[in-house]
């Protein structure tokens, strides 16, 4: 039989039992489809893995310094994946975080410090502040001289008022009296005589109405009282401040008039600018003030220069300040100044000369020492960045993880949990952590509040962390870092010296613990004092408010610190608590309530840690009794043994060339050894924070770090001395695709 012959027979021998038996027809086609769909399904519900390239942050060790390792326990802590290499892995580079903002203070802080210039720019400027405070206070100690001889002067003025009532003889008798006692006080450069003011007097109360006599006596009495500066004689071009006046402030020509042909009464502007700090707009606007500062020659018109200068705006009294103070010839109106300071305040003259070109250098220098200090800009600008970010009220998580690390994916708390659910679950394997889980914490509070070794807030805070599943377990892993004890033995003079150098990095914390305290209590109390009840604060801030003064220390400050100076007069004149024009609300008692606020949260939390760690211990073998009473209470971070060391209490502090010790450690904190590799071999870095890296969550490295550190300083004696620090650094893992 042929093979087409055999082929077609069975064909035909298969077409004929389907067709008879249909069911089994259904079954043989649905069957195939079944598994095919099933394929399908496994396929795209567990679809193939594609991971990228791994690279890991660098883990700074202790001795890296304080900063870097305590970034490295918040922004490291879940050992993140990223794709591409990071700049811990480039060639000289190891610290991650230099463009946090939490680290671009501690640069600019360190560099202000390490800074030659800049330490001797602020030692000046406490140096200029504090004779500059000296100055306002012996103005001011002087300046009850000076208000003692103007009572004297106005109840003379009073009493030729009185007697001019009573007739023209009677004030022409009370001038000449007036005039002797005001020439008495000093010498004027105007040689005017008793009876030249009389007569001056007589000459005003005729041309004067009856109902302007009051004013015209006193008008007169002013002007034998004055030793008055003419302001053509104070400008150098008068031409010019005639056309500013008309055309840029539109003032009429009789109001240009009656201002040039005024006088300026010295007295008065030390009295106004000065003494009693008196704004512009004031004086402008009142006409009392005015005419007190302003001689007019006619006292009439004070009325319209009162009305026409109070109607010009804030830019244009500015404006007007600034034209004055580029046209006013400063020598003649200084010396003016000058002679009414040295023949009020009974000085010797030379020393009235020094003191009153001290305070002008001194309030010049303060200007060059705040801009000097550049350094201070970026510490400025660090702070409030730092304070706008704790400031947010929504995404905390994310604003603390771009404060502290630079990044908002810095604290992943997705990554986080999961990470902690895993290891959970892979702990309770472990008869300890199964047993810490399952206690009763009824009692909790209880324990934590009978606790006398911490604070309250301490106390609050660990019940917190320990009442909560996900939070205890953390804290089951912080806790022995943060509050834990570290036996050790031999207790020997060298073994001692040996875990004093470890043990920098708690003495820095501890430090930083002494500062905040201090800040609080001594440092913070002392400046509210001072910016509060400092009157030099307050002539700095109206020196500052002067428009005259703030355009040359805007200038100043340009020119030192470049365009748009992040300093200028305005900024710093709100930051003392004045007004300012820009309405700048951010002063000096915002500054000391955030800063004191940072202070108290940093000293509540650093508070709760245990910064004497080490105890001393005989033998190893009460280490290792010690070592499980702390165990019972999670309080156990680590034991420590050194084995070549002279266990004689009285032996010298002789350190041996090499030493010999060994870390002991709870079992359930470090990796199993139970097996060396996995069972079944699955691609992919052993990177998992909690699972993988227990030497690391444990703190075996970073008090290996200590003890080897402290080993180097106690062995080379070059403890005050930066050492080298280190950085641990996992190795890229290549990418690969997973097919479960």
């Amino acid at each position: 039989m042929g093979f087409w012959v055999q082929l077609k027979l069975l064909l035909w021998k298969n077409f004929t039992l389907r067709k008879r038996q249909k069911v089994r027809l259904l079954i043989e086609i649905i069957w195939p489809l079944i598994l095919f769909m099933i394929l399908v399904w496994i396929r795209t519900s567990r679809p193939p893995y594609s991971q990228h390239e791994c690279h890991y942050p660098s883990k700074a060790l202790p001795s890296a310094g304080l900063i870097p390792f305590m970034q490295t326990l918040i922004c490291n802590f879940d050992n993140k994946c990223y794709d591409q290499p990071l700049a811990g892995e480039a060639p000289g580079r190891v610290f991650e975080f230099k463009d946090s903002p939490l680290s671009q203070l501690y640069f600019d802080i360190d560099e202000l410090l390490s800074n030659d210039t800049e330490l001797l720019g602020l030692e000046n400027l406490v140096e200029d502040y504090q004779a500059l405070q000296e100055l306002v206070e012996f103005f001011n100690n002087r300046s009850a001289v000076v208000h003692q001889k103007q009572r004297r002067r106005d109840a003379a003025v009073h009493s030729l008022r009185r007697d001019y009532y009573d007739g023209t003889a009677g004030a022409l008798a009370a001038a000449g009296a007036t005039v002797s006692s005001w020439v008495q006080l000093g010498p004027m450069k105007k040689s005017v005589t008793p009876h030249e003011c009389g007569r001056s007097l007589q000459v005003s109360a005729r041309r004067s109405s009856s109902s302007d006599k009051r004013n015209s006596a006193s008008w007169a009495a002013v002007r034998c009282s004055s030793d008055g500066l003419k302001f053509a004689d104070m400008l150098v071009d008068v031409d010019r401040m005639e056309r500013f006046l008309r055309h840029n402030l539109s003032l009429a020509p009789d109001i240009v008039t009656d201002l040039i042909t005024a006088e300026l009464n010295p007295q008065q502007a030390v009295q106004m600018i000065f003494t009693d700090r008196v704004p512009l707009r004031w004086i402008v606007c009142n006409e009392t003030l005015l005419g007190r500062l302003i001689i007019f020659t006619n006292p009439s018109v004070t009325s319209n220069v009162t009305t026409a200068m109070c109607g010009l705006s804030a830019q244009n009294l500015t404006a007007l300040a600034r034209e004055f103070q580029r046209d006013v010839d400063w020598s003649k109106f200084l010396e003016e100044i000058f002679n009414f300071v040295q023949d009020n305040t009974s000085l010797d003259p030379a020393e009235a000369q020094a003191r009153w070109n001290a305070t002008f250098q001194r309030l010049r220098r303060l200007s060059e020492d705040i801009g000097t200090l550049g350094s201070f800009q970026s510490i400025i600008n660090d702070i409030q960045n730092i304070t706008s970010l704790l400031r947010e009220e929504n995404g905390t998580i994310p604003s603390l993880g771009l404060l502290v690390c630079g990044r908002e994916d810095a604290l992943n708390v997705g990554s986080f949990a999961d990470n902690m659910r895993i290891f959970t679950q892979e702990s309770m394997q472990s008869t300890q952590f199964r047993d810490y889980f399952d206690k009763d914490d009824s009692n909790d509070a209880g324990d934590f509040a009978k606790d006398n070794r911490t604070t309250p807030f301490c106390q609050k805070l660990f019940h917190q962390l320990d009442s909560q599943r996900l939070t205890k377990f953390l804290w089951s892993y912080l806790k022995p870092l943060l509050a834990g004890k570290i036996p050790y033995s031999p207790n020997t003079p060298a073994v001692r010296k040996i875990l004093q150098e470890a043990n920098s990095t708690f003495q820095e914390i501890g430090r930083l613990e002494d500062f905040a305290d201090t800040w609080l209590t001594v440092l913070s109390p002392e400046i509210n004092e001072t910016l509060t009840n400092s009157d030099t604060v307050n002539f700095i801030r109206d020196y500052l408010s002067n428009p005259l003064f703030a355009e040359q220390f805007d200038a100043a400050m340009e020119e030192r610190l470049g365009p748009d100076p992040w300093l200028t007069a305005d900024w710093l004149v709100g930051f003392l608590g004045g007004n300012t024009t820009s309405g700048t609300n951010y002063t000096w008692v915002n500054a000391i309530e955030e800063t004191n606020s940072a202070f108290q949260t940093l000293l509540n939390y650093l508070q709760c840690l245990e910064l004497n760690k080490f105890e001393p211990m005989e033998t190893e073998e009460d280490v290792t009794i010690r070592g499980h009473e702390l165990i019972a209470d999670n309080t156990l971070w680590a034991g420590i043994v050194f084995s070549n060391m002279n266990d004689d209490p009285g032996s010298e502090e002789v350190i041996p060339p090499h030493v010999e010790y060994k870390i002991r450690m709870d079992i359930d904190v470090v990796t199993h050894t139970t097996r060396i590799f996995d069972r079944y071999w699955r691609p992919g870095a052993r990177d998992r924070p909690f699972n993988d890296m227990a030497y690391i969550r444990g703190g075996f490295v970073y008090l290996q770090d200590m003890i080897d550190q402290g080993i180097i300083r106690a062995l080379t004696g070059k403890d005050e001395e930066p050492i080298t620090g280190v950085y641990l650094q996992q190795f890229p893992y290549p990418c690969y695709t997973k097919d479960s």
